[in-house]
């Protein structure tokens, strides 16, 4: 009993914390995306150097604050944030900073470190400045970016879009890179959030003029080698270098791995193209019209279905199942919005080259209106 009557009261006293807390927010008579604007750029970090926040506190952003860097204590708080800025964010320096250099993950303790030699020779480079200029500099290392919606944490595969003004490197598209560190650094009263990584070696073919990468021939995703790369050119890059993840599917009985991109690339359309190769998608995207695989207490029926929702680190996805028109036999439209998650498994094929003939508006608490498709015409 004297357990529960605690935690009553301690379920009471917070209930009344949020409440007073709403009862508060409201009474500062700024609209949401104001007050959005208000928090955000107050919990940047600038530098010493920069004119603090407590001097104006109001909504309005200052140009200095995209010098900042934006750190959180965890995920949540991170796409909470991210979720805040896709419904009230503007053209504000605050907003472009976010979008430039992601949200830091850290703990409340922070970890500084002297830089290697590898991040020298970049941030040499980076900020233009000399080598005195590094007795003094230190990084602080965080373990978790949330950079344009996504999570990178170090160990991730990413692809790194290459500078084309970059004379250092042979410039053959895109390069694959594992994360081997998240550290941010600040001079002048500017913060810049980098990654350090080491680069697999990507499989050519052809001689001279006429090299590509080498492709494999089921997927069509580019193939490379286990081993890294032996040297550490530009082995650090600022975080808006990533463009997404990629998944490495080793090939079986050799040395090497697919590099299979998870983002709506063309290459992805082989793969999953109704009548191609591979019947099982890895990854599916809002919009696509697939055919799921739904058990019943009968048989195992197939039917065709539109993602609505999906979550990348679960891999699953929500689903509205369609029916074909009795009367159009070309025409198909949404029978069934479902509500439950359903693993990605259950998506067999994507179907290619539907056409949307008719969307519907929809409007949910707290969200801008969208519209979602909900009939098709089929070829």
């Amino acid at each position: 009993m004297e357990d529960e009557a605690s935690f009553a009261k301690f379920y009471l006293r917070r209930f009344f914390t949020r409440a007073f807390q709403a009862i508060r927010g409201d009474s500062d008579n700024l609209l949401p995306s104001e007050r959005f604007l208000k928090d955000l750029h107050c919990a940047l970090i600038l530098s010493q150097s920069s004119s603090l926040l407590a001097d104006a506190p109001s909504h309005d952003c200052s140009s200095s604050h995209m010098d900042g860097l934006l750190v959180v204590s965890s995920i949540e708080k991170a796409k909470s944030m991210w979720s805040d800025l896709l419904k009230y964010g503007r053209n504000s320096p605050c907003t472009r900073n976010v979008l430039l250099k992601g949200i830091a993950i850290s703990k409340k303790r922070c970890t500084y470190r002297d830089p290697t030699s590898e991040e020298k020779t970049y941030l040499k480079k980076f900020w233009n400045i000399p080598e005195q200029c590094f007795q003094c500099l230190e990084v602080k290392t965080y373990q978790k970016v949330l950079f344009k919606g996504d999570i990178f944490n170090v160990g991730a595969n990413v692809i790194v879009k290459v500078d084309t003004n970059d004379a250092t490197v042979e410039h053959r598209g895109h390069w694959k890179a594992c994360i081997t560190s998240l550290f941010s650094t600040q001079l002048d009263g500017k913060c810049m959030l980098f990654f350090g990584g080491w680069y697999y070696k990507q499989c050519i073919v052809g001689n001279g003029d006429s090299e590509q990468l080498l492709m494999d021939p089921v997927t069509q995703m580019s193939v490379l080698e286990k081993a890294p790369l032996t040297f550490t050119w530009d082995c650090v890059r600022p975080i808006y270098s990533i463009l997404h993840k990629f998944i490495p599917l080793p090939i079986p009985r050799r040395q090497r791995l697919i590099a299979y991109e998870v983002k709506d690339l063309r290459q992805r359309d082989s793969l999953l193209m109704d009548g191609g190769c591979g019947n099982v998608p890895l990854w599916v995207e809002v919009h696509d019209i697939v055919q799921v695989c739904l058990n019943s207490e009968y048989a195992i029926q197939i039917q065709h279905a539109v993602v609505r929702e999906t979550d990348y680190e679960r891999k699953r996805a929500k689903l509205a199942l369609l029916e074909q028109d009795a009367y159009q036999q070309n025409t198909y439209k949404v029978c069934r919005e479902e509500h439950q998650w359903r693993s990605w498994d259950t998506c067999s094929i994507q179907i290619k080259d539907w056409t949307v003939t008719k969307q519907k508006k929809v409007i949910k608490p707290g969200q801008t209106a969208r519209w979602i498709p909900i009939v098709w015409h089929s070829p």
